[in-house]
Order: structure tokens, then sequence, then C-alpha cells
């Protein structure tokens, strides 16, 4: 009997101290965030789109997207996508990634739009924000959405960590809307309310205990925003305008020029070939821009080298083209030698071409800014274009009639093809 009672009391207190043992690793079982990002309305990143312009619904209908930007969950806390983000034990799992639009508030993700899914309301009337989980292909919604998220072992520390690329980038998206899909003044300038459009949470052992799969998110479950891992917004991000724009609606494809020998070539004969050009402008903006508009005919780049090479005389001093030589001449013996194509307006008055590479790829350069007008080679839009079809639902519609036909440039013209083209612009200031 004496012997047997320690035995018994030893028995109990290894086990009273391996229950101790387990109730103090389960207390260390807890999911915690180690970096300092909050998902507050103002942790937004600038997507980095550039100014949006929105033009009459004819020209820019309901449904045309106006601009899309890719953001990670790096470049929106703007940290390095190592960064350390949350760290877990292994049985602090399933581990998750949800995501929502901000259900709380009307203009960034509480109110749909009909016959759109996965679009909401924005502050401008007439356009629509989509978020889209690029990792599942998913739509934001109000409704939270989950997948399993994994992260890296730590055989060192034997915590899982989780770091900012794990986590899903996010497309945003904004859509032009119908006319009638918002309501109040049609505002421009920057976007200005500050309030996310989305969120990215993440979920473990003591972290996002509130989330669920469907719960709305304008029911605030979810727990506390400083834990979560992304709010997505465009707050003082974008910008948008409502200006006058035009464009080239249509253009005769092909002007065709027939044949024509030589020898007429020579002594004086010539065939014009007629071309129309519409040209259809949104009054968005002011309409007396629409008035100032001016159109150039682009020569492409080549005429220019061929045309100082064999034909200096026929560059303005602004490097412009009086006429347009054949693709490939002077490099091939099937092009026709010693003969150009002139382009004629209406009056039958000769157009100068700007060339193709005093523009190139940016269109504010000076022989392309219309603030530096009159400038050799744009013509007004009113006095080449006649207007055929007064404003309707803020468009209007100009048509041009124009002229091609073949000139001898030298003495002696070889036969052969003539063939070139010509880009049309239209500008505003």
């Amino acid at each position: 009997m004496t012997l047997r009672a320690p035995y018994c009391t030893l028995t109990n207190l290894a086990l009273s101290l391996a229950l101790c043992l387990a109730a103090s690793t389960s207390a260390q079982a807890i999911c915690r965030s180690v970096w300092s990002y909050s998902a507050h309305d103002s942790a937004t990143s600038n997507p980095g789109l550039a100014p949006i312009n929105l033009h009459a619904e004819y020209l820019q209908p309901a449904g045309s997207v106006l601009a899309t930007a890719n953001l990670s969950v790096a470049r929106n806390a703007r940290v390095d996508p190592e960064e350390l983000a949350y760290e877990c034990l292994p049985e602090d799992g399933p581990f998750y990634e949800y995501f929502a639009t901000n259900g709380s508030d009307p203009l960034s993700g509480q109110r749909p739009i009909a016959d759109m899914p996965g679009y909401y309301h924005s502050p401008w009337p007439d356009v629509g924000l989509r978020l889209i989980h690029n990792q599942s292909g998913q739509a934001f919604s109000r409704f939270w959405q989950r997948r399993p998220i994994q992260g890296d072992y730590n055989r060192h520390s034997g915590r899982v960590e989780f770091r900012a690329r794990h986590f899903s980038d996010v497309t945003l998206e904004l859509v032009k809307l119908g006319a009638s899909a918002g309501s109040g003044a049609p505002d421009e300038g920057l976007y200005q309310h500050a309030r996310a459009s989305g969120y990215i949470a993440f979920q473990g052992a003591g972290l996002g205990a509130g989330l669920s799969p469907g719960c709305d998110s304008a029911s605030g479950c979810g727990g506390q925003r400083q834990n979560w891992t992304a709010a997505i917004g465009l707050g003082n991000a974008v910008h948008i305008n409502r200006h006058s724009s035009c464009e080239v609606r249509a253009a005769t494809p092909l002007v065709d020029l027939g044949q024509l020998s030589a020898a007429q070539l020579q002594q004086g004969g010539a065939r014009l070939a007629h071309f129309n050009i519409d040209i259809e402008c949104s009054n968005a903006g002011a309409r007396s821009a629409i008035s100032q508009a001016q159109v150039a005919f682009l020569a492409p780049p080549h005429n220019r080298q061929a045309l100082t090479r064999h034909y200096p005389q026929q560059l303005d001093p602004s490097g412009n083209a009086r006429v347009l030589l054949s693709s490939g001449y002077g490099q091939s013996p099937n092009i026709a030698g010693g003969v150009g194509i002139q382009l004629l307006d209406r009056q039958q008055n000769p157009l100068v071409l700007v060339a193709g590479d005093s523009c190139g790829g940016d269109r504010t350069a000076p022989t392309c800014s219309a603030a530096l007008s009159p400038q050799p080679g744009w013509y007004p839009l009113a006095q080449h274009f006649q207007n055929v079809l007064q404003e309707q639902r803020g468009l209007s519609r100009y048509s041009g009639q124009f002229s091609a036909r073949l000139i001898p440039l030298a003495p002696r013209v070889s036969p052969g093809r003539v063939e070139s083209s010509i880009t049309v612009l239209v500008r505003l200031p």
C-alpha cells in the first residue's frame, strides 16, 4: 500500500504536466500579422492609369473598356514581393485568401450594374468598375469569395510564412456605361472618392475569423480591416476628361489611278481619281473645340527619305512633302521612275503631306500639337469637309472629297508600277 501511493501520484503528475504542455502549445498556435500594412481606405496604390477621355455614346458605346491595370499586393502595399506578411504554425490551417468589393459604400462596390455581372457603379454615373482576382479568374463581388493559399514552410522556425507574393494579383477595369445607367451630373476631373473599391483578406487561426464564403461585405463581416491584406482603390489616382474628340470613321480604301503611258504623262496627260474621307466628332466637351479641328495627310516615313535623295525640291522648308513617291522608289526596276502622286482638295488645290516621322509615336510632338497651329500640312476641318450630319446624340459627321493624280517629276519618265499610302490624322486643341 505504501509503495503504490507515490507511484500513482507520480503518474498523475506526469499526466498533468503533459496536459499543461499541450495547452501551452495550443495557445501559441495562432497566426499573426508581421508587416505594418493596414487595409484602410487611404492605403491604396496608384494603378498608373493615363487620363481617360469620355466620348459621345455613338463613338464610345456602352461596354467599351476605358482602362485596365494590374495590381499586385506588393505594389499596393508599397513593399517588396518577399515582404513577410503573416506567419502561422502548420496546425493553424487551413489557410485562405478572401476577396470582395467594398459593399458598404454605394460608389465603391455596393451597387451592381444591371446586366453586367461583376461590374459596380463608381462616382462617375457612366463609368463602371470591375476587379478580377487573377489567380481564380473570379470577379470581385459584395459577397466574400475565397481560395486556398499555401505559404512557405520555414524549417528553422517551424512556421508557415506568407509573403506578399503569395497573394493574387488583381486586374482593375473601367468600362463605359450607357447614359441611362447612372444618375446625376456627368462629373469629370480627378477621382477623389477616398474609399477602397475592394479588399483582399487572409484567414488562418486567429486572423480573419469572421470571414465566410458568401457573407455580404455590406454587413461588415470579416473582422478588423487592419489585419487584411489589401485595400484596392482609385482615390486621387485616375483623371476623367470629357473633351470633344474626332476620329476618321471611313475612307476610300483603294484609289485606282488606272493606266497612263509615260509619253502621255510627259505630254501633260493626267487622270484624276477621287476619294472620300468621313470624320465623326463627339461634342462631349466644348463645341468650339470641334470648330478648331484640323486634318493632316501623313506620308509614310520612306517618302521623305526618297524625296530627299531624288527630288529634294519636292520638300517644303518644314520637311513636308508635296508629292508621294511609290513604295520602293529607286530600289526596284518594277517601280515607275520620274513620277509621283499629288493630292488635291475639292477645289483642286495641291495639298502638303506631313512627313511620316514628324509625329512618330508621340502625338504631343510639335508638328502634331494643335497649340502651335497654323502649321504647314494641317488643314481646318471646317474648310475642307462638309458637315453632313448636324449634332445628334452628341455626334457630328463631316465628309471631305479629295483627288489624286500622277505628275511627272523629271524630264524622263520610266514605266512601271506606282503605289503608296497615306494616313489621315485629326487633332483638336
